[in-house]
C-alpha cells in the first residue's frame, strides 16, 4: 500500500524508473549528430530518453528543471507561476507546500487550487494515480466550498488522468459534465469539449473527437475573447488526425493528409504570433508545441517529404527536453526517431528506437500510448525481418 504523498520519494521513484534503462540501452549520454545542418543539437541518450544538451538553445530558452527563488508569502501563485514557466519540479514542490498551509488554514478554495495543480504537475510526471487522488480531492473541495469554476477545472484534469490510465468511461463521464456544467463560461466550455475531444482519441472513437475538437476550436475562437483560447483545441484536432492517419496506414489503407495538413496551416499561424497558451492552464505551452511537433513530424512522413521529417523530427526532440523525463510524452520524440529510422532504412537505428519507445511507454504507464507504442513497434519489427542487416535476425 502506497503511503501519504512524499514529492522527494517520488521524484528518488521518478529518478530510478527515468534512469532505468534496459541492458540493450546505452546508459551514457553519447552525443551523435544528426545531419550536417543539425549544427548544435545533438541526439544525447541518458536513461532511456532522448533530450538536447543544456548549452542547446530552446524557445524562450527556459531551464525545465529549477525556477528563481520566489517569496514565501505566497506559495500558491508561486507555484502556478512556475507551471506557467515550465519550472515542473518547483511547481509540484510549492504546491505541496501550499496544500499543507491552506489546509492547516482550513481554506478550502486554496486547498482545491494546490491540490489541482499537484494534479497537473503528477500527471505531466506520469505518477497517474496520486494524480487521480489529488484531481479528485480538488473536485471535492471545489463543490464543497462553492467553486464552481474550480470543480469544473478539476473535472477536466480527472478526465484527462482516467484516460492516462485506460478508464475510458470515467473520462468521457468527467468531460460530459463539465461540458454540461460550463455552457455559461465559454473559455471553460471550449475546454470541457477539448477533454471530450481528447478522451474521445485514446478511447479510439476518431469521429467524436474530432467533432467536439473542432466544436471547442469554434467555441474558443468566437467566445473566448482571447486569440490563444483556440490554440489547445487546435493542436489536439491535429495529434488527433495525426493519430487517425496513423492507424489508417498500420491497417495498409490508404490516408488522406489534407485535413491535416489544413489544421498545421492554422496551428502555425497561432504560433507564429505567439498565441500558444493552454486553455485555463490544463495543458502546459511545452507539451502543447511537443504534440505541434509531432503532428508536424506525421504531416511531413505522409507527404514523402525527407527534410521535413528532419526538422521535425529535431523540434520533437528540442521540446521534449523541456518536459519531465519520465513523461510519457517522451515517447513521441523516440516514435518520431523510429520512423525517421525507418524512411532512412538503418535497421540498426529502428533496432533501437523501437526497444526505447517500447520501454518508456511501458514505464510511463500512459495506457493507451502504451498500447499504440506497442502497434509501431510491432510495425518495425515486421519491417527489421525484410531488413538488409544483421538485425533482422533478431526476430
Amino acid at each position: 500500500m502506497q503511503g501519504p504523498f512524499d514529492p522527494d520519494r517520488d521524484s528518488r521513484e521518478g529518478g530510478t524508473r527515468e534512469g532505468g534503462s534496459p541492458d540493450e540501452l546505452r546508459h551514457s549520454r553519447e552525443g551523435e549528430l544528426r545531419h550536417s545542418r543539425e549544427g548544435e543539437l545533438r541526439h544525447s541518450r541518458e536513461g532511456g530518453n532522448p533530450v538536447l544538451p543544456p548549452s542547446s538553445a530552446l524557445e524562450h530558452g527556459a531551464d525545465s528543471h529549477s525556477a528563481p527563488a520566489a517569496p514565501d508569502n505566497d506559495d500558491l501563485a508561486a507555484a502556478h507561476q512556475a507551471w506557467a514557466d515550465g519550472h515542473w519540479s518547483d511547481a509540484r514542490l510549492r504546491a505541496q507546500k501550499a496544500l499543507a498551509t491552506a489546509a492547516a488554514h482550513h481554506d478550502q478554495r486554496r486547498e482545491a487550487s494546490a491540490s489541482l495543480l499537484l494534479a497537473r504537475a503528477l500527471a505531466l510526471e506520469s505518477q497517474f494515480d496520486w494524480s487521480r487522488r489529488f484531481a479528485q480531492a480538488a473536485l471535492q473541495l471545489s463543490r464543497e466550498s462553492g467553486d464552481e469554476a474550480g470543480a469544473l477545472e478539476a473535472l477536466l484534469a480527472v478526465s484527462r488522468v482516467e484516460s492516462a490510465l485506460g478508464h475510458d468511461e470515467e473520462a468521457l463521464r468527467a468531460a460530459a459534465e463539465a461540458v454540461s456544467g460550463s455552457r455559461h463560461l465559454p473559455l471553460l466550455h471550449a475546454a470541457a469539449l477539448d477533454a471530450v475531444g481528447v478522451a474521445s482519441l485514446w478511447a479510439g472513437d476518431h469521429g467524436t473527437a474530432r467533432g467536439a475538437l473542432d466544436a471547442a476550436c469554434e467555441i474558443a475562437r468566437k467566445q473566448a475573447g482571447t486569440r490563444d483560447a483556440s490554440f489547445q483545441p487546435l493542436v489536439d484536432a491535429a495529434f488527433a488526425e495525426a493519430l487517425r492517419g496513423v492507424d489508417q496506414r498500420l491497417q495498409g489503407r490508404p490516408v488522406d493528409a489534407s485535413e491535416l495538413e489544413s489544421l498545421l496551416a492554422r496551428a502555425r499561424q497561432l504560433k507564429a504570433i505567439g498565441a500558444t497558451a493552454g486553455l485555463v492552464q490544463s495543458v502546459p505551452r511545452a507539451a502543447l508545441l511537443l504534440l505541434l511537433a509531432f503532428a508536424e513530424f506525421q504531416g511531413a512522413h505522409l507527404a514523402g517529404d525527407a527534410a521535413g521529417d528532419d526538422g521535425h523530427y529535431l523540434a520533437c526532440l528540442a521540446c521534449a527536453s523541456r518536459l519531465p523525463a519520465g513523461s510519457w510524452m517522451q515517447s513521441l520524440a523516440w516514435w518520431a526517431r523510429l520512423e525517421r529510422a525507418m524512411v532512412g532504412r538503418n535497421p540498426e537505428e529502428v533496432l533501437e528506437s523501437a526497444q526505447a519507445l517500447s520501454h518508456v511507454s511501458a514505464m510511463a504507464a500512459h495506457e493507451p500510448m502504451k498500447r499504440l507504442a506497442e502497434r509501431v513497434c510491432a510495425h518495425a519489427h515486421e519491417w527489421l525481418r525484410d531488413a538488409p542487416s544483421f538485425s533482422a535476425t533478431w526476430f
